[in-house]
């Protein structure tokens, strides 16, 4: 069962008071629904997502990722999730919610559009939840009628403000509601998310989830590392140099600096543990020093180069126990479902 708790029945109630709002002359209603990362903005999506299909049985709900790696991920926790909340019987939300599970006896149909692998738009098993990365979608909008759906809903949607394939595909599901999952609606200047977001539904934040004890508290341990003097010093990294980039990666790889980082980890981190590191190199080298600590293999680097079968095994070892602490640099900054973490 996966029933609604603490702030979560609001929410969903506030997002589809919102959803359902008159269209304005810039389209149907964009919400935002933001939740601090680990709070469960998906459970939250997944019950507004049934109240849709359940109001508009014939219409489709389209969910869109920012990345063609998290698609079938997305897909299968759309489909458990939907499961979970039906067999709940709606609890915690109340109200007409809690007859979803006469109208999804099972679950729904979840399909997938991506590469070769098209979602099911015909017959009486057709799909009523399409999954879908926006980099798909942008090339295929042609055989998408806006009028088949009654919502999208747009993963991690702080993507895309100024990418101009989310633009294209907003503008061609302009007359559907649009609900939005983020953690992070301001960028790192503090820019909010303009006319593509036009409401905030729901705000439940990092600090209110740790009050509320679904987090827990944020604990900063700083490191001195030989050679990395970065005190008060407030940068993006497209504003530096390829020289200043390989000197800041030369400190994090020197030996004397992993042990100072891995002794840390060893001595200090809760496992199981994601470390981001600093580059792919310093996660390879890091996650060798570590496994020198212990007997066995504690830790394991991944990056975007390996094949898809190498990520998976990780993520499975690391889900599973078999593996504690998993170093990496760019990969896994959304989407990541590891309930042990």
């Amino acid at each position: 069962m996966l029933a609604l708790r603490g702030f979560q029945p609001v929410a969903v109630a506030s997002a589809l008071e919102a959803l359902q709002a008159a269209p304005t002359k810039e389209g149907a209603p964009a919400v935002l629904l933001v939740q601090a990362t680990g709070t469960g903005k998906t459970v939250c999506a997944i019950y507004c997502l049934l109240w849709f299909l359940s109001r508009w049985p014939g219409k489709r709900v389209l969910w869109m990722v920012g990345r063609r790696v998290l698609v079938k991920q997305a897909a299968a926790e759309v489909n458990k999730a939907a499961r979970l909340v039906i067999e709940s019987g709606g609890a915690g939300a109340g109200g007409e919610l809690a007859a979803l599970p006469g109208q999804f006896p099972s679950g729904v149909r979840v399909g997938v559009e991506m590469a070769s692998d098209r979602a099911l738009m015909s017959g009486l098993a057709s799909d009523q939840v399409i999954v879908a990365s926006f980099q798909s979608l942008r090339r295929r909008l042609s055989g998408y009628d806006p009028d088949d759906f009654s919502l999208i809903i747009v993963d991690e949607a702080h993507n895309g403000i100024a990418d101009a394939g989310y633009h294209k595909v907003y503008e061609h599901f302009k007359t559907v509601p649009r609900l939005g999952l983020t953690a992070t609606p301001f960028n790192s200047k503090g820019d909010g998310m303009g006319g593509f977001w036009r409401k905030v539904a729901y705000t439940h934040s990092l600090t209110a989830a740790i009050a509320d004890g679904d987090l827990v508290p944020l604990r900063a341990r700083s490191v001195p590392l030989d050679g990395v003097h970065i005190e008060g010093v407030d940068f993006d990294k497209s504003e530096l140099s390829d020289k200043d980039i390989a000197i800041i990666e030369e400190a994090f790889m020197r030996e004397e600096n992993l042990h100072k980082m891995a002794s840390v980890i060893i001595k200090e981190v809760e496992f199981p543990a994601i470390v981001f590191c600093a580059s792919t190199k310093h996660s390879a080298a890091l996650a060798d020093v570590l496994n020198r600590y212990e007997d066995g293999e504690i830790a394991r680097h991944i990056d975007c180069y390996q094949d898809d079968a190498l990520k998976a095994k990780t993520l499975e070892d690391f889900k599973t126990g078999s593996l504690s602490v998993v170093c990496y640099y760019g990969l896994w900054f959304e989407g990541l479902d590891a309930l042990r973490f």
